[in-house]
């Protein structure tokens, strides 16, 4: 029986959908453009859970060094390839981790984003680890952006009702019509919240914005 809800499998199926992600997945979020709009220039900035890369050029406009972090290894060759073509290679370091095993000095972060990825995390200890992680590698007092799917969203308006733990598969359709499952924990605001103070972050701004919670969040 295949565990659905394993970090191998959920990075396997990222593997398998990379370019198809490329395809359908080519624009910005506004809310991580704005973000990183409001940045101070630093020398390093991270993207956790980058993707195909659609956010590294305006982190590379703020930082001297971004550091992109998938842990899928087609979504990250994906990536580079994109950097690549908009003449970002130099400025980006790839690393394949899991966003619960950062491979982070302390201290060494001007800011991150750290978008839709926390939710692909299957347990709470690892989340928690996760941004504990994230906090002890910002610079004091620097900036970072979370975001998660909501649980109440009317989609999962059963699952909501139910009072379940957040814990759902959700397909990617894939152009030949096949679908893949993919892992999700949905989050309450409260929940959302909670996890990001216990962790040591200051919560700056927590906003809903359409079906995802983010969270600017300040470094002790």
């Amino acid at each position: 029986m295949v565990d659905h809800t394993s970090k191998g499998r959920t990075a396997e199926v990222f593997d398998k959908i990379a370019e198809h992600f490329d395809l359908t997945r080519r624009s910005p979020w506004q809310e991580v453009v704005d973000f990183v709009g409001s940045l101070e220039p630093m020398d390093l900035v991270a993207d956790i859970g980058c993707g195909n890369g659609r956010h590294i050029p305006y982190l590379a406009e703020k930082a001297g060094k971004v550091l992109a972090v998938d842990f899928s290894s087609e979504m990250l060759s994906v990536a580079e390839r994109n950097v690549d073509q908009a003449g970002l290679g130099g400025k980006v370091v790839f690393v394949l981790a899991d966003s619960s095993r950062l491979p982070l000095e302390e201290g060494v972060l001007g800011g991150f984003i750290y978008i839709a990825t926390l939710h692909h995390l299957p347990t709470e200890a690892e989340r928690l680890v996760s941004l504990e992680s994230l906090n002890r590698s910002l610079k004091s007092g620097s900036r970072g952006l979370v975001s998660v799917w909501a649980l109440d969203q009317p989609r999962f308006e059963e699952l909501a009702e139910a009072a379940t733990n957040g814990d759902i598969l959700v397909p990617w359709t894939m152009s030949d019509g096949k679908k893949i499952d993919r892992f999700y924990h949905l989050f309450r605001e409260d929940e959302f919240r909670s996890l990001i103070e216990r962790s040591g972050l200051a919560v700056g701004k927590l906003h809903r914005s359409r079906d995802n919670y983010f969270a600017e969040v300040v470094s002790d």
